[in-house]
C-alpha cells in the first residue's frame, strides 16, 4: 500500500518486445523520470494493463493484443520509453539548466526533442550523469523504414513529453533546431 497519496494517469510503455497499455501511480508532486529514478524499485506496477506486441502504432490493431491483466509489475531495465504521467522538472536553480535538442536513435524508429542539461555543459559530459530516466519535452516520434532517406521520413506522432530510458537508444544524438516543418532535415 502507498504512504502517501498518488495521482492515477494512462500511460503507454514501449519495451523491445511489448507496449503495454494501463495506468501508473505518482506522487502527487513527482513526474515520471522521478518515479522510475527511485532506486529502490526495480518494477513500476502497472493496473488495468492490456499488454500488446512491439510495435509504434497507436491505437494498437486489435489483433496485437497478447494479455489483460488487472495488474502487473514492469521491471524498469526493460522499459525504453514511455507516454503518460507528468513531466519531471530539474532538481535545482532552473536557471542552470537550458534545454539541448536530441535525437535517440532505437532500432527501425527515432524520437527527437529536448532535453534538460546543465547550461554549456557537453552533451556527452552530462549523458554520464544525468539518471538513467529523463523527460524529453516536446518529443517527435519517427519511423525509420528501410530505404528511405532521413529527410523524406514524415513524423509518425507527437507528445508533449515522454519518458525515456537513456541506456536504451542506439545513439544520442544532438540535433540541430528544428525546421519550419517536422521532416527530418539530418534530425532537426
Amino acid at each position: 500500500m502507498y504512504r502517501q497519496p498518488r495521482d492515477s494517469f494512462e500511460a503507454r510503455i514501449y519495451t523491445a518486445e511489448y507496449r503495454i497499455y494501463g495506468n501508473v501511480y505518482l506522487v502527487q508532486a513527482g513526474g515520471m523520470a522521478d518515479l522510475l529514478n527511485t532506486e529502490n524499485r526495480t518494477h513500476i506496477p502497472v493496473t488495468g494493463a492490456l499488454v500488446y506486441t512491439a510495435g509504434l502504432e497507436h491505437p494498437p490493431r486489435p489483433g496485437d493484443l497478447k494479455a489483460d491483466t488487472p495488474f502487473m509489475a514492469v521491471n524498469k531495465s526493460d522499459l525504453s520509453w514511455m507516454v503518460g504521467g507528468r513531466p519531471s522538472v530539474p532538481k535545482g536553480n532552473l536557471a542552470l539548466f537550458e534545454r539541448k535538442r536530441v535525437a535517440l536513435l532505437f532500432e527501425g524508429y527515432i524520437l527527437v526533442g529536448e532535453l534538460d542539461i546543465h547550461k554549456n555543459a557537453r552533451l556527452s559530459d552530462q549523458l554520464a550523469v544525468l539518471k538513467t530516466f529523463q523527460t524529453l519535452s516536446g518529443a517527435v516520434l519517427y519511423r525509420m523504414p528501410a530505404q528511405q532517406p532521413i529527410v523524406d521520413v514524415p513524423p509518425e506522432q507527437q507528445f508533449d513529453f515522454v519518458t525515456v530510458n537513456l541506456s536504451k537508444p542506439d545513439t544520442v544524438i544532438e540535433a540541430p533546431p528544428p525546421a519550419s516543418n517536422l521532416y527530418l532535415t539530418l534530425l532537426g
